[in-house]
């Protein structure tokens, strides 16, 4: 019988090692060394076992995303295997739902997008950001037609044309508040400086998973998009990148990692958290096809295994863990989420960033260099 850890076969056969937390995947799944029995976890407060630095119970709530497989990579590793004794996950569609579910203390660590956290922070005024997880993440795919008038006439593009077409260009939008509806205000507002977005195209909200279909059927013309549905865009012909998130507000944050106050005052269990997601980052960067297999294994949703592997190549597959590397650029993003209601206020960065898990653990990498 072989009774080394997961961790040390997984070394010992040459697969890398993912640092130290273990997980399980479907909506409202749990994996455990103690329960198993599927249940969401207490969240009593109890935080971690008495001389232990592990927490006993902790639920995660993610975002079915591309932009959180740091999150999928540490499942198929069974890197929370030393953070927690009781693990539950659950999956959601989308990011108001994980708001409800984190400000009512049902979920202690949350994988989704900036913009929530925003809200978070003004209805419940808890929780941090300790690690980052995806920048410039989006990318404008358009009908060939506007993506060529775009090159030729960038800004003077909308306008010309609306005078071939006697309309504004239809855009498909997510939800108000959100990353991608943030960044194409921007876009149209601050980087391209043509006024108020609602005054430059016509917007019509669609899903991300129907945009593919509503632009074949010409309901509309363009939309700011995440993978892996811009590469299905991009392989599809008549349909072409017109630009890059990245070149509109560069290094802005798309998927973090948030964390309750409670989680985050174990200090050794959010260092272990934030020292498995850096070493997640890095798997993803060396191993790209094994880390979009193990998106496509955990992420609970139908994605063909060909289409995430070409994904994973795209230009708005921008992986990082540093706080910092977006710290700055989530204020343009707080006033665009305020300016639309979501937020009383403008939340500033360190309302909600805390750099310094990372800058510990940063350092404790290089000294072992």
């Amino acid at each position: 019988m072989d009774n080394r850890t997961r961790r040390e076969v997984l070394a010992a056969t040459g697969t890398a090692t993912i640092g130290a937390i273990g997980l399980a995947g479907c909506t409202s799944n749990s994996r455990s060394g103690n329960s198993g029995n599927g249940s969401l976890t207490s969240n009593n407060g109890s935080g971690t076992s008495s001389g232990s630095e592990k927490l006993d119970h902790l639920t995660i709530a993610n975002a079915t995303h591309f932009g959180n497989m740091q999150h999928y990579v540490m499942q198929e590793h069974g890197a929370y295997d030393d953070i927690t004794n009781d693990l539950t996950i659950k999956n959601f569609t989308s990011g108001p739902k994980i708001v409800k579910a984190f400000v009512s203390g049902s979920v202690d660590i949350a994988y989704f997008g900036i913009s929530p956290t925003f809200v978070i922070h003004d209805k419940a005024n808890k929780g941090t950001i300790p690690v980052a997880s995806t920048r410039n993440g989006l990318r404008v795919m358009s009908i060939d037609s506007f993506a060529d008038l775009y090159k030729q006439k960038k800004g003077n593009a909308f306008s010309a044309f609306e005078t071939k077409h006697g309309r504004k260009l239809r855009v498909a939008s997510a939800p108000e508040g959100s990353v991608p509806d943030v960044i194409l205000r921007y876009w149209i507002e601050k980087d391209l400086g043509l006024g108020d977005t609602d005054s430059v195209i016509q917007k019509k909200r669609v899903p991300p998973e129907k945009t593919a279909q509503a632009m074949e059927a010409g309901e509309v013309d363009a939309t700011m998009i995440h993978e892996p549905f811009a590469t299905v865009l991009n392989n599809t012909s008549g349909f072409t990148q017109a630009e890059l998130s990245g070149n509109i507000l560069d290094g802005h944050p798309v998927k973090v990692v948030f964390v309750n106050d409670k989680v985050f005052s174990n200090k050794p269990a959010v260092t272990n958290l934030v020292k498995s997601h850096v070493e997640a980052t890095k798997f993803i960067q060396d191993n790209p096809k094994k880390a979009a297999m193990a998106a496509v294994e955990h992420m609970g949703t139908d994605i063909e295994k060909s289409l995430a592997i070409k994904a994973m190549k795209s230009p708005a597959m921008n992986f990082v863990s540093d706080p910092r590397a977006v710290k700055s650029q989530s204020l343009a993003m707080a006033k665009y989420v305020a300016s639309v209601g979501k937020t009383s206020s403008v939340i500033e960065p360190d309302e909600v960033f805390d750099t310094s898990i990372y800058d510990s653990v940063a350092t404790q990498t290089t000294s072992t260099q």
